[in-house]
């Protein structure tokens, strides 16, 4: 099991490999250490409270999906903000704003 050292962290869960190539590239490039996954139930299985940093979640996935994984996610108490990504959404599937007010721990600027 990885040790998850205390620094700007993004973990990134999306089907599409070379959308988590992209996303964790753009991040890593600004200091925020990358995690990738590529199934939400992957994720949710190696899951731990003290983990931080935030959560870039496709709502779209095989397996469970992201809204799933969410509410899996709040049920375990998880106080990491989401950042919801999808290509193929509308306004219908969105989840209504201030659904989930948590801490959330600001990122260090880097220049």
């Amino acid at each position: 099991m990885t040790t998850m050292t205390l620094t700007n962290r993004a973990h990134i869960i999306d089907d599409d490999e070379a959308i988590c190539d992209a996303l964790a590239w753009q991040l890593r490039t600004r200091g925020v250490e990358c995690t990738t996954w590529s199934r939400a139930e992957d994720f949710l299985d190696a899951w731990q409270p003290e983990w931080y940093g935030c959560i870039v979640l496709d709502i779209r996935l095989n397996g469970i999906n992201g809204l799933t994984c969410f509410d899996t996610l709040l049920e375990n108490h998880c106080q990491l903000p989401v950042i919801f990504i999808t290509g193929h959404g509308d306004i219908q599937m969105a989840p209504p704003p201030g659904l989930h007010h948590s801490h959330c721990p600001s990122f260090a600027h880097h220049a």
